[in-house]
């Protein structure tokens, strides 16, 4: 939007961004982020991740995954609701059993 009306007047972007009370950085990190419209792309991403991984990283290490190496911007409660969708989860390691002296 601020592209168009800076191509219709003569206008530069930071006085665009001062009229509308936004920050420039915060113009082009918008500008700059990648959006996801569709679910499928996601999805596939997820299961790479998952895959390589062996299912041993449940939603939180998958969505930190996301951000870190794909720069993708979106909510852990997404991350979640796609893995349920599909029927990932992680694998949860067993307790190591103790076999030392008890106090007993």
């Amino acid at each position: 939007m601020i592209d168009q009306y800076a191509n219709k007047t003569n206008l530069s972007i930071s006085e665009i961004c001062h009229i509308l009370r936004t920050s420039r950085s915060g113009y082009y990190k918008y500008k700059r982020r990648v959006v996801l419209s569709d679910d499928t792309e996601l999805i596939n991403l997820i299961r790479k991740i998952y895959n390589r991984h062996k299912g041993r990283y449940g939603y939180r290490r998958i969505h930190a995954e996301l951000i870190k190496s794909c720069g993708l911007q979106l909510n852990h409660k997404r991350v979640l609701r796609l893995m349920r969708k599909i029927g990932l989860k992680s694998k949860i390691r067993r307790k190591k059993q103790y076999f030392g002296i008890s106090d007993k």
